[in-house]
């Protein structure tokens, strides 16, 4: 997150980084966005805008089939979670999952 002045006042953007991604059912298996070519892509997200989220998946060589976007701050219930080989979730929706993951999640 970055801030300017602009006549004074405050302005504060931010941006979005990305590294490799990691399983959440094995945190310690990493993987980049090329292994993923050729899977059955889904993306889920309970965030201000999850668009962002898709749209910077695409942007990295991953053919989204699914993506479902619930409303800000939502816990993921498993009946919401996609059908697919790989679920992409954020890691701020990540930390408020309750069950245990049935799914190979990034």
């Amino acid at each position: 997150m970055c801030a300017d002045q602009a006549g004074g006042v405050s302005i504060i953007h931010s941006t979005l980084n990305y590294a490799d991604f990691y399983c959440l059912n094995q945190p310690r298996q990493t993987a980049q966005a090329i292994e993923f070519a050729g899977k059955h892509c889904a993306a889920i997200a309970a965030i201000g805008r999850p668009e962002r989220f898709f749209q910077a998946l695409q942007t990295l060589g991953i053919d989204l089939k699914q993506t479902i976007a619930l409303d800000d701050h939502v816990v993921i219930k498993p009946a919401d979670w996609p059908e697919a080989d790989v679920i992409f979730i954020t890691e701020k929706d990540a930390v408020k999952l309750t069950m245990p993951l049935q799914h190979n999640c990034c």
